[in-house]
């Protein structure tokens, strides 16, 4: 398996992140590539990570309340939900807008902006 993910040094340097909440966005990352999306399910990423399920779900909340994941649920046929989309939303602090956040956004680092 080959790949690789962009791990922003903003999110590393969070001090409000535990090394475990750290792990899964590198994690994510790696699954995302360059898109920013990717769709792991959860049992999987216990399985990978050695997590248990609760934990991963823990972590995830804790990605999503910082506003560095985002998450899209997805329905397949016949109303089931299939496996969750993880959206990488890479925010420059405070200083990214709300518009940023809702149009998915994010800032590279470089003053630039790309939409994922």
């Amino acid at each position: 398996m080959k790949g690789y993910g962009k791990v922003y040094k903003e999110v590393m340097r969070d001090t409000r992140l535990t090394a475990g909440e750290k792990g899964l966005y590198a994690y994510l990352c790696s699954y995302a590539g360059g898109s920013g999306n990717c769709y792991p399910s959860r049992s999987l990423i216990s399985h990978e990570m050695g997590l248990n399920k609760d934990t991963v779900t823990k972590y995830m909340a804790k990605l999503r309340a910082l506003g560095y994941i985002k998450l899209a649920k997805k329905r397949g046929g016949r109303g089931r939900f299939e496996n969750n989309r993880y959206i990488i939303v890479h925010i420059s602090g405070d200083a990214a807008s709300s518009s940023d956040r809702e149009t998915g956004s994010r800032h590279t680092g470089a003053g630039k902006t790309m939409s994922g």
